[in-house]
């Protein structure tokens, strides 16, 4: 690729982290997996209000923490390749630099999706007690800790699946 910088694509096409895995993969298996957990939960649960609040924060819960960890992605490539080009001192780096997703906006997105996991991780917590405290056998009462103990799991795996993949920008 002659003329080309290998530090930042000119391209809006391509990506600032050309060999991370495709955001499309990751997000449909996951996706997937947390609909798996959803038909799971609505499976073991014994109330249909259960099974919609601990439904609910899972999906609330799971989508910010993939949207955490794709704002944490971006946020550490704007930094490393904006460092990288305000070391070069030509004007098309200017330009290049100009294209980069502006760091307030980063800011703010990764704000209001880590908000966005308190409240599902804390609406969990609270279906899993009151559901738990509410049943009629203890068996019962334990599916919904399990289910509870799930959604926890599935929200970190998506926070780290987004790491790996390429930053939504």
């Amino acid at each position: 690729m002659p003329g080309r910088s290998l530090i930042v694509h000119r391209d809006l096409e391509e990506h600032l982290e050309p060999l991370l895995p495709r955001l499309r993969a990751v997000g449909l298996g996951g996706a997937l997996a947390v609909l798996a957990l959803i038909l799971l939960v609505c499976v073991m649960l014994p109330t249909n209000v259960g099974r919609v609040a601990v439904s609910t924060t899972i999906a609330i819960a799971t989508v910010s923490a993939f949207l955490t960890g794709s704002g944490f992605r971006l946020r550490d490539a704007r930094r490393r390749h904006g460092n990288m080009l305000r070391s070069r001192k030509d004007p098309e780096a200017d330009d290049l630099r100009a294209q980069l997703p502006p760091r307030e906006t980063i800011a703010r997105r990764f704000r209001i999706s880590s908000y966005g996991i308190a409240i599902g991780l804390v609406g969990l917590l609270a279906a899993a007690v009151i559901g738990y405290l509410t049943s009629d056998t203890a068996a019962a009462g334990a599916w919904y800790l399990v289910a509870a103990l799930l959604g926890v799991a599935f929200t970190a795996l998506a926070f780290v699946a987004a790491t790996y993949t390429r930053p939504i920008d």
